[in-house]
């Protein structure tokens, strides 16, 4: 019952902010979208799956891991540390949270083919992730230099 007066409020408002658009002739999405999203509690990981340049099957299973929704319960401790690590804007944190989402991907899914019996080549999973982690941040274009100089070493 209190969800549904809530939301009768968000309705409310959504029709006065409707109404103000169509008196000035104007609709502006954003308007809108700022009208619509509800105000939830924030969470301490939303700048770990922010911005992030992984793939988005690997960040759909950093959601999950935030979530408690992965089969392992391990990953609080490191939640956390990436949590506390990745709360910068500059490229060194966009490179770890690339790096994290994808180690995090390659694990979870060689758990899970290991669980189904599939055939497993675990010697070329370093290398595949180094070159995804690579090819990702390539292809964004703020952390070409700074992944040119890292390859230099």
């Amino acid at each position: 019952m209190k969800k549904l007066l809530k939301s009768i409020d968000c309705i409310s408002n959504v029709r006065q902010g409707w109404d103000a658009m169509q008196d000035r002739d104007i609709f502006h999405m954003r308007n809108m979208y700022t009208l619509l999203r509800s105000e939830g509690p924030k969470v301490p990981w939303c700048k770990l799956l922010r911005e992030n340049v992984a793939r988005p099957r690997a960040v759909m299973i950093m959601w999950l891991a935030c979530h408690g929704r992965l089969a392992t319960t391990l990953w609080d401790g490191e939640l956390d540390w990436l949590i506390h690590h990745t709360k910068g804007k500059g490229w060194r944190f966009s490179l770890l949270k690339l790096a994290a989402t994808k180690k995090l991907y390659d694990m979870w899914k060689y758990r899970k083919d290991t669980s189904y019996d599939n055939n497993v080549d675990n010697t070329k999973i370093a290398e595949n992730t180094l070159d995804v982690i690579v090819y990702m941040g390539w292809y964004r274009g703020s952390l070409i230099n700074h992944i040119a100089k890292l390859m230099m070493f």
